[in-house]
């Protein structure tokens, strides 16, 4: 694959720190190399105190931006089901995730700047019509909540398509247009779920979804899943569709 010379202000992130093996012994490094967001595990899916130094420590070395990757509080199910929790509860919880980040990125001298929450929770606050007012209404709370502690609003980072956006916005938020290069789409552009055929996307299918999204001007970043056995090989070649890093 020849890659691109154009610069894109379209970033590429994935989800990192969730695998502890893989973080521990310095696996990730690559992967996180080719990222210009990175968004790391913080407690509820998956990361622990170690993790998130160590991601951080390798984000800070390559210039990499970071986020935190709040989940449901749900390490068994890989915060891939959606929880039945009391508003309160799940405020709590994702405050507390997002705000133990944002210290241990102190710590290190890495600003944390932006928020997206990871799998069911990713989904049921952008398309979850039948709660959406009140899951609108926690995840602006949990921005308040860590702004009071770290001096800012962080933006938050969904679906493109998801449409809860204008109650979200109506509440404050800032919002980052997210589209996915290693998952496939119906006609309509929605994801397909998981073990459907066509649900998950190899390395030269995700480059070239990366190349029809780079000329797009509605997405503001694309993501592939840093879980995946070949993580690397398909960043490598969503960052060569993309271009070189944004500035």
């Amino acid at each position: 694959m020849v890659a691109s010379t154009k610069t894109t202000t379209m970033t590429l992130n994935a989800d990192v720190g969730e695998l502890r093996e893989r973080v521990l012994s310095g696996d990730e490094d690559t992967l996180i190399a080719l990222l210009d967001d990175a968004n790391i595990a913080c407690g509820g899916h998956a990361g622990d105190d170690d993790t998130m130094v160590l991601t951080l420590e390798r984000c800070r070395q390559h210039g990499v931006r970071v986020g935190a990757h709040p989940s449901y509080p749900d390490v068994a199910g890989f915060g891939r089901t959606r929880l039945l929790m009391e508003p309160a509860l799940l405020r709590a919880s994702l405050s507390e995730q997002v705000l133990r980040l944002c210290r241990h990125a102190a710590s290190v001298d890495v600003p944390v700047a932006f928020i997206k929450p990871h799998g069911a929770l990713y989904h049921a606050i952008g398309d979850d019509d039948d709660s959406a007012d009140l899951m609108a209404t926690v995840m602006a709370n949990v921005v308040d909540d860590v702004a009071a502690v770290i001096g800012r609003r962080l933006p938050l980072v969904l679906f493109w398509q998801a449409r809860n956006r204008g109650r979200l916005q109506a509440r404050g938020l800032v919002l980052m247009r997210e589209a996915f290069a290693d998952r496939g789409t119906d006609d309509d552009g929605w994801l397909l779920p998981r073990g459907l055929p066509g649900a998950v996307l190899g390395v030269d299918a995700a480059a070239a979804v990366a190349r029809t999204l780079a000329a797009r001007s509605d997405i503001d970043t694309v993501c592939i899943h840093g879980d995946g056995p070949d993580a690397t090989a398909v960043a490598r070649a969503v960052r060569d569709a993309l271009g070189p890093h944004s500035s």
